[in-house]
């Protein structure tokens, strides 16, 4: 009933993102897989009225009988060492050599922004990423927010725990001039090789809006471009038309996810 009652995939993304393990291609795959049954919302608020709740205008329910709200809890604070800062001061320069560095031919221009998690650091007790590439990821504010962390091999990658990823994302190349999003660091150093400009990884297509929105409050008049991954063309256009975007495709020969 979920979607009949008006819940969106924006919404489902944003709750999915709070789990460390968040990968966006596994939550949309999920998303596209849901079907609603046929308990609709309008059987679901039947049964909470049956229990107390009481909507807006509705008076026959007993007061005495809605359910007590709980006020929402407080974003809990990261255990002692664990915040983004303190971990991201800990880590060692990225090497050219990494796995993921070769695998992706990533710019050498990007290394001074990254690092890499070595097998002693206290993170490695929390979350499997000893030897891990880290990536830092920046709220609209600059502020470094949430760290991703990608395997030498390319496989999958995780969040740092307790540190939201929803609107972060990272600049590489120059700092002003037109700009290009796209999903990936991968993506993001492939479009600075190609053109010089800077280019901006949003750490999923499920965050692109959210940052080319806030790049738009900065910047309502710079070019931009949004480059989604094979397949997630539809989305591109969609958020280009809403913050005047151009949208450059892959080819269509190309596999599913491809950037």
């Amino acid at each position: 009933g979920a979607r009949d009652g008006g819940v969106t995939f924006e919404d489902y993304n944003d709750w999915q993102m709070s789990n460390p393990r968040y990968d966006p291609v596994e939550v949309r795959s999920m998303w596209n897989s849901y079907k609603d049954g046929p308990v609709k919302v309008a059987t679901l608020f039947h049964i909470a009225k049956e229990y107390g709740y009481q909507a807006k205008g509705d008076r026959t329910a007993p007061m005495r009988q809605q359910a007590t709200r709980k006020t929402p809890e407080p974003p809990r604070k990261p255990a002692k060492g664990m915040s983004p800062a303190e971990v991201w001061e800990r880590l060692k320069p990225a090497s050219n050599q990494h796995g993921y560095v070769n695998l992706r031919n990533i710019a050498n221009d990007c290394l001074p922004q990254l690092r890499e998690v070595p097998a002693s650091d206290p993170i490695c007790k929390h979350q499997p990423v000893a030897g891990f590439l880290a990536v830092p990821a920046y709220g609209h504010d600059g502020v470094l927010q949430s760290i991703q962390f990608v395997p030498p091999n390319g496989g999958k990658k995780l969040n740092l725990a307790g540190a939201a990823m929803s609107g972060a994302s990272l600049q590489i190349g120059p700092t002003d001039g037109p700009v290009v999003f796209g999903e990936s660091l991968g993506n993001a150093s492939a479009v600075y090789m190609a053109t010089g400009g800077r280019a901006v990884s949003c750490f999923g297509s499920g965050n692109i809006k959210r940052v080319v929105e806030s790049f738009r409050q900065r910047e309502p008049n710079t070019p931009a471009t949004i480059a989604p991954d094979r397949g997630k063309e539809g989305e591109a256009f969609e958020i280009a038309a809403q913050f005047n975007c151009r949208v450059a495709c892959l080819p269509e020969t190309d596999a599913s996810n491809f950037d």
